[in-house]
């Protein structure tokens, strides 16, 4: 259970539309409509709701539970929080406390951040949006007492709690007018995201990691906001490889010429947002790619990692964790994980960290991390900053840690995760004799969490659209002749 007592505040809403509930709820002393008010009820994915019940008695425990199915497996994710009513029979979410359930305190957006999967479901499932074309519908219920979530989910069903009111919290990650354009481009693969109106609007490739696929709600949040998002599958995806074990550079050229060419996309440079494993990619458009002028990395490697990586006469040959800081007891699945496992390549001369160093004198690198990382990627961006400050050029690179903070770091308002699975690559599979472990991607620390995904989230925006879109040659022509 989270224990917090700060209220969360500073995303601004998007819309004003409010849902209520109402229910007839009755007893021996007291008859009323219970109601229970999400305001906005419809909104994008970065922007925070009020909750509020009304119409009950006063000084009464109640539980709201909320519950979203994410996925093909349509995997359920729940959490629960106890309130207490107030003298007038009512509980605002956004003021007063939990004394219980998944977290306590006061923390307006926990029904949305502490989500976790349902008994049943593996513990080890993530609640990751990939397809950005349906929202996600929460359901948020109301129940008399303080109810531990297993209540809900016993055999019997005449035996679970009884509703007293609910109401479904649609949450979008495309705004009205934005286009979702799926890519088939020569051998690229992915989904362009174009913002409402006809632009100029400055353009990024979004690209994750280790997950695979194709993940689309980042891209098209981002083009909620005004940016063109082009979400590119990296593997396992279609007709690409299954795995990142040998890098063609020139795929991710030809997705920036792809982009660039679009109508209303500013057509002489471009970001690149990128997450854990795709980082090291990402680094290096921006050291060897002129178009790619902003690149954002996200709990990233500094260093090519197991992968063949080419790109016209460039060569490496990416390596692999220590394999000794990899500790799995006997018959058990959580891997803990040494303070050593990213071994000497923290020094900043390591020949295999990407040389950022070699971008033209216009490009620029944000690289987030948090320090709560279980596999200390966060020690990385302090490597790139050192780096980049021994040749002269740290005003080319921002880094920011955040407190409390995991490995993931996700759009607002999203869930903060546990463990996940994660599968090896082949190579360090054979090494450690597991084809995967149970990793901690998150921190524990929900709240933390939710502030940093807000925090981060306006970094993304205003570090893109500035070196994209305000420095860029070509936008300010335009601008110019607007004025003519």
């Amino acid at each position: 259970m989270l224990k917090i007592g700060r209220v969360l505040g500073g995303a601004r809403r998007a819309s004003t539309r409010t849902s209520y509930a109402i229910h007839k709820f009755y007893n021996s002393t007291h008859t009323s409509e219970v109601s229970l008010e999400i305001s906005p009820r419809i909104c994008l994915f970065d922007v925070p709701s009020r909750i509020t019940i009304k119409g009950l008695e006063p000084g009464i425990p109640v539980t709201l539970k909320s519950s979203l199915i994410v996925g093909p497996n349509e995997n359920e994710f729940v959490s629960h929080a106890h309130y207490v009513t107030d003298d007038k029979g009512e509980v605002n979410v956004n003021q007063d406390a939990s004394v219980g359930g998944s977290y306590e305190g006061v923390f307006p957006t926990g029904l949305l951040t502490t989500l976790e999967p349902a008994p049943g479901v593996s513990k080890y499932a993530r609640c990751l949006k990939k397809n950005a074309s349906t929202p996600d519908i929460v359901h948020v219920s109301l129940y008399k007492g303080h109810l531990p979530i297993e209540a809900h989910f016993v055999e019997d069903a005449s035996s679970r709690p009884e509703e007293v009111v609910s109401c479904d919290w649609e949450r979008h990650s495309m705004a009205p007018g934005v286009r979702r354009i799926p890519v088939r481009d020569g051998r690229i693969r992915g989904t362009l995201f174009l913002p409402a109106g006809s632009g100029p609007f400055p353009g990024v490739i979004d690209t994750f990691g280790a997950v695979g696929g194709l993940v689309e709600a980042r891209a098209a949040l981002l083009a909620s906001r005004g940016i063109a998002a082009f979400a590119l599958a990296l593997f396992a995806f279609e007709d690409l490889p299954q795995n990142l074990l040998r890098v063609e550079m020139e795929y991710f050229e030809e997705a920036v010429d792809y982009l660039l060419s679009q109508p209303g996309v500013i057509p002489d440079r471009c970001g690149f947002v990128s997450v854990s494993l795709s980082a090291f990619i990402a680094l290096a458009c921006g050291a060897w790619m002129d178009r790619v002028k902003a690149v954002v990395t996200i709990g990233g490697f500094h260093f090519f990692h197991e992968s063949h990586v080419t790109y016209k006469d460039k060569e490496y040959f990416g390596m692999s964790f220590d394999r000794s800081q990899v500790f799995v007891k006997e018959g058990e699945e959580k891997a803990l994980i040494g303070e050593d496992l990213l071994g000497n390549t923290l020094d900043p001369e390591h020949p295999l960290i990407v040389p950022i160093e070699e971008a033209s004198d216009d490009t620029y690198f944000l690289a987030l991390a948090g320090d709560k990382d279980a596999m200390y990627l966060y020690k990385g961006v302090d490597t790139l900053q050192r780096r980049m400050s021994d040749r002269g050029k740290s005003d080319k690179i921002r880094t920011i840690v955040y407190s409390d903070v995991g490995h993931l770091l996700e759009v607002p308002y999203t869930p903060d995760v546990g463990y996940l699975w994660q599968i090896f690559t082949p190579k360090f599979a054979k090494s450690i004799g597991r084809k995967g472990v149970a990793v901690l991607y998150g921190s524990a620390q929900s709240y933390q969490y939710s502030l940093a995904q807000v925090q981060h989230w306006h970094e993304i925006r205003n570090f893109i659209s500035h070196h994209i879109r305000d420095e860029s040659p070509w936008y300010q022509n335009y601008i110019d002749e607007q004025h003519v």
